[in-house]
């Protein structure tokens, strides 16, 4: 595709377009993309992905974000991982961005602002400046604009990034979650986990209130059964949890034994508690004992119908490189797919 600041598109009723960027360049090019339509907003999302030594090694989707005064976001540094943060300012003046860290334990520190100019944008890991995170931490990090006007929005998007054994730099999306009660953001069931055979997920329940939330998670397999899963804590089918307000919590299940798919469903401990915004992220191991990919599973509401983007080119099955194939349901097909 050309270099240009404006793209065109159109699409049939519940179609879809695809536009890709070119790589050839050797600059790099950072910001975000404005959508702009005359008719109904279509639902829209990019994909990213890096290039080492000429091979994939990691690609990400950042959905199109909602413009939000505040929000809320799992935070992790250490041990290879670390979290970053992009906020875009859509506004045609300048906006003030203040934030806070919250650790496992709940307790607030790391107060500060950033500026934003206008039609600007920030993205930038916890661990640099102006966020300063430290070289280990675990929990959230709260962000919300400073203007009394309630126009004045942004749009925001986390990411998380893994060095591996081999010292390649794998992606994952965060959700932004809301600041307070959970409203329409996500249900109570995680839809997909993976353990065993090489996969280990991470479950992740953020806080968004100001007051600690205890309940259960359960995880069931695919025919609807209660699961046994080996976890850093002990094996089991489910597991209390607690979470300290405003921050998060986090259950890691094993990558060995026998491989389980199937979901996750968390309760609370009395039936008046709000419940916490549960999402998880997998990843699995080569049998050489290398990361090759991470993945995130965002906040899901139910739904009496859903519509998807599909794509799929090559051969996919016959493991052909630079082949791809969309997945519209849980593995064991995606263990087969390493088509890099």
């Amino acid at each position: 595709m050309a270099q240009s600041s404006t793209s065109t598109f159109s699409f049939p009723d519940s179609g879809g377009i695809s536009l890709t960027t070119a790589d050839t360049s050797s600059a790099l090019h950072v910001g975000y993309a404005p959508i702009s339509e005359t008719a109904a907003i279509a639902a829209g999302f990019a994909v990213f992905g890096l290039q080492q030594n000429n091979a994939l090694v990691s690609e990400a989707t950042v959905p199109a974000a909602n413009l939000i005064r505040e929000g809320r976001i799992y935070a992790e540094i250490g041990d290879g991982v670390n979290t970053g943060i992009a906020i875009a300012n859509t506004n045609n003046e300048t906006v003030q961005i203040a934030f806070y860290f919250t650790d496992s334990a709940g307790a607030q520190f790391g107060a500060n602002a950033i500026t934003i100019p206008p039609n600007g944008q920030i993205a930038r890991f916890l661990t640099e400046p102006p966020f300063n995170g430290g070289s280990v931490f675990l929990g959230t990090l709260t962000f919300f604009t400073l203007s009394s006007a309630s126009d004045i929005t942004v749009a925001a998007i986390a990411l998380r990034g893994f060095t591996n054994e081999r010292g390649e730099f794998l992606m994952t999306t965060l959700p932004v979650t809301p600041v307070g009660q959970r409203g329409l953001f996500s249900g109570d069931t995680i839809p997909h986990f993976a353990s065993g055979g090489g996969w280990a997920t991470q479950i992740i329940l953020v806080n968004p209130t100001g007051t600690e939330l205890r309940g259960t998670i359960a995880f069931t397999d695919q025919i609807g059964q209660l699961a046994v899963i080996d976890t850093e804590n002990a094996p089991g089918a489910f597991f209390s949890y607690r979470v300290a307000a405003r921050s998060s919590w986090r259950l890691r299940t094993s990558n060995t034994g026998s491989l389980y798919i199937g979901s996750v469903r968390f309760r609370t401990s009395t039936d008046s508690s709000d419940i916490p915004i549960g999402f998880l992220i997998f990843r699995y191991q080569s049998a050489a004992g290398f990361t090759v990919t991470e993945a995130g599973v965002p906040p899901a509401r139910s739904a009496v119908a859903s519509r998807l983007f599909v794509e799929t080119s090559g051969q996919f099955d016959a493991g052909e490189p630079g082949s791809l194939e969309t997945e519209r349901s849980t593995f064991p097909a995606a263990v087969k797919s390493q088509n890099s």
